[in-house]
């Protein structure tokens, strides 16, 4: 991955391939009893969704945008 604004980690590798600590990936596994996002009635909690809709990261979403905003960056942005 040649992007300087990623620091590719555990963490990173699970949020961008979707294997992490989401509720539809455990749920998956009988980890979790259900998939649902606590934020989103109806909504499975999956990486995408947490990134871009889920009403439990407005905030995280809104001080991302207004750094990149800061940085001459848009987002969304295709990652291909």
């Amino acid at each position: 991955m040649n992007m300087s604004w990623i620091k590719p980690n555990h963490y990173t590798a699970q949020f961008l391939t979707g294997h992490g600590d989401f509720k539809e990936k455990l749920n998956s596994f009988q980890l979790s009893p259900d998939p649902w996002c606590e934020g989103a009635a109806g909504m499975c909690e999956s990486s995408e969704h947490v990134l871009m809709e889920s009403s439990l990261y407005e905030d995280t979403r809104s001080e991302i945008l207004l750094e990149l905003r800061a940085k001459g960056q848009s987002w969304p942005q295709t990652l291909i």
